[in-house]
């Protein structure tokens, strides 16, 4: 129903029987407006937070690590644990 049709807040109902079916129906067009009201604030607020968090979000790329610093990186780990376990071994 159109808003300019409105009959302010008149609560309406209908009854109908499909085949073996009863079809209950009710309207009420302060309801509708409520909603249509609901709907466009919804829209509103998604498209301002929508363009919020595009402002924010600031992307960052990762780049993978470098293969020959992991190498070393563990080339010394191996060498400090190796010496530990060696001085732990000759002092028993």
């Amino acid at each position: 129903m159109p808003l300019s049709m409105a009959r302010k807040g008149v609560p309406e109902a209908g009854v109908a029987l499909r085949g073996d079916t009863l079809v209950v129906t009710a309207t009420c067009d302060s309801l509708q407006r409520l909603v249509l009201w609901y709907e466009s604030e919804l829209t509103r607020i998604r498209s301002e937070t929508k363009s919020e968090i595009s402002n924010d979000v600031q992307t960052e790329e990762k780049r993978p690590p470098n293969p020959v610093r992991v190498f070393i990186l563990g080339m010394v780990a191996g060498l400090l644990v190796g010496m530990l376990l060696t001085m732990k071994l000759k002092k028993r």
